[in-house]
């Protein structure tokens, strides 16, 4: 059984499931020697930095069309993304045009 914030959980996949964290990176901090309870609060504060550390993604305008992302546009395109990402750079901003047509 483990305690944290005041609610038991019976079993490590119980509070796994309910907190939303691995179970390979609870058992991780447990081979450091932290107790169970500290276990789970390293555990979603390394959660809480990755989802911080996340990439943005940036909508695109390609020849008049809009994009969630830079690989959607290539996606449509039939390009690879760097292309994208040069002429992004070459054309100093996110409303390019790309001299090819979608087939």
């Amino acid at each position: 059984m483990i305690e944290y914030k005041g609610t038991t959980y019976h079993s490590v996949s119980s509070a796994v499931k309910a907190l939303k964290f691995t179970r390979s990176v609870y058992y991780d901090f447990l081979k450091e020697g932290y107790s169970p309870s500290e276990c789970i609060e390293k555990a979603l504060e390394k959660k809480r930095n990755k989802n911080i550390s996340q990439p943005k993604r940036k909508a695109v305008t390609v020849n008049g069309k809009e994009f969630a992302s830079i690989s959607a546009a290539a996606r449509w395109f039939h390009v690879q993304p760097y292309k994208i990402r040069e002429l992004v750079k070459a054309q100093g901003g996110y409303n390019i045009r790309l001299p090819i047509k979608n087939k």
